[in-house]
């Protein structure tokens, strides 16, 4: 995985914010944006290959669907044919994006020489050797005081 400049960051794609079949919500565009953010406070989004962080959003609105889907038609759906309960597809449509989702999740944070993990390296240089755990129960603390973490 080579290096990618900031200044080379190209703008989303029109897939992350193309409307959906019968006008659902569709987070792609936010959650592409929230990843960015989050790579950008940590210094790491020249690290990161754009169009892994576009299919990371893209997965996580597509399951993010899937549970909505699931939400309000249940957990089981009628056979076209033989009309007997069946599981309703959703369950495993959200499966696999949720499976993808979360393996981008780990290839945005590892590149290809030797799968050192560069935005857990840049985590650790951030927090000046503070443990995770104590920076992440901060963060809840505070959020839960109103603050903003950072």
């Amino acid at each position: 995985m080579g290096t990618v400049t900031p200044g080379r960051r190209s703008a989303q794609h029109t897939y992350l914010t193309a409307a959906q079949h019968g006008q659902k919500s569709f987070f792609a565009a936010e959650v592409h944006e929230k990843v960015l953010l989050w790579l950008r406070k940590f210094r790491c989004e020249a690290l990161v290959e754009p169009h892994i962080v576009e299919l990371y959003a893209l997965y996580s609105a597509r399951w993010i669907m899937c549970e909505e889907a699931i939400s309000e038609y249940g957990l089981l759906a009628k056979h076209p044919t033989t009309r007997q309960p069946i599981a309703t597809p959703y369950a495993a449509m959200s499966q696999n994006y949720a499976k993808q989702a979360a393996a981008l999740w780990t290839q945005m944070q590892a590149n290809d020489l030797g799968q050192h993990y560069i935005i857990k390296d840049r985590l650790d240089e951030f927090l000046n050797g503070r443990k995770i755990i104590q920076y992440a129960l901060r963060c809840i603390y505070e959020s839960l005081r109103s603050q903003v973490c950072l």
